[in-house]
């Protein structure tokens, strides 16, 4: 057919752009990432990104905007690679719950792929940007919420204030192992309390939380996997002390 020849090679090129577009949209992200985590959003500039990136400045405006568009989009991106919080199974007992959801909020904050993105974050919340209210909105609020949820569940009289506090202490006592990693690997060692200690700390969190809102007789919490747990802080620091 006349013709059908050009529009195949048409439709090809047309691919091909698409498809080197995504490439170089992804080296800024990529390149953004690690600008952004090393130095913020304030002091990282445009210049500097497009260089490690391989590309022309007129990218980021292509792509992002400005430059607070890409701050944006890499805010964003580290939370955009799974549904999050995991699909809740209300048939399941309320502790069976929260200690499955605080086990994955912690695979999430310690697995060494999010690293880079985490100190990003840790930047964003000292120095804020308005992008945080979008992030809080997107990836914060649903996890605060289902907490919340399943607070309420374990203590269905607690004051609505009260209740607030509780859901803050186990998001606080699980992102204290991200954002204190520097000091964390002083006090016990490199890779100590780290993503292979995410069982170990579920099951402590959950009951520091079942504690601490009186649900002692649903103490202790089984583990939520077999095996022997990591727990060998003491060698970790003694042998961090002989380096």
């Amino acid at each position: 057919m006349p013709g059908s020849g050009e529009a195949t090679g048409a439709r090809g090129e047309r691919q091909a752009a698409g498809g080197r577009a995504a490439a170089t949209r992804a080296r800024l992200l990529a390149a953004a990432t690690r600008a952004f985590a090393d130095r913020g959003f304030a002091r990282a500039s445009v210049r500097e990104i497009c260089a490690a990136a391989g590309c022309n400045i007129a990218a980021v405006s292509y792509h992002f905007g400005d430059k607070a568009g890409l701050h944006r989009a890499v805010l964003l991106a580290g939370f955009e690679r799974e549904a999050f919080p995991p699909a809740d199974d209300p048939a399941r007992p309320a502790r069976e719950r929260l200690h499955a959801l605080v086990a994955a909020f912690l695979g999430r904050l310690l697995a060494p792929e999010r690293h880079l993105h985490a100190r990003v974050m840790a930047r964003e919340l000292v120095e804020p940007t308005p992008a945080l209210r979008e992030v809080v909105e997107v990836a914060f609020r649903p996890l605060h919420d289902r907490i919340r949820a399943l607070v309420r569940a374990l203590r269905p009289d607690l004051r609505p204030a009260d209740a607030d506090l509780h859901t803050m202490s186990v998001i606080g006592q699980c992102v204290v192992y991200r954002h204190a990693r520097p000091a964390l690997d002083v006090l016990h060692g490199p890779e100590a309390l780290g993503a292979a200690d995410v069982p170990r700390l579920a099951r402590h969190i959950a009951a520091q939380a079942l504690g601490g809102l009186g649900r002692h007789d649903l103490l202790p919490l089984p583990p939520l996997q077999t095996g022997a747990p990591r727990d060998r802080p003491r060698a970790r620091r003694a042998a961090a002390r002989r380096r």
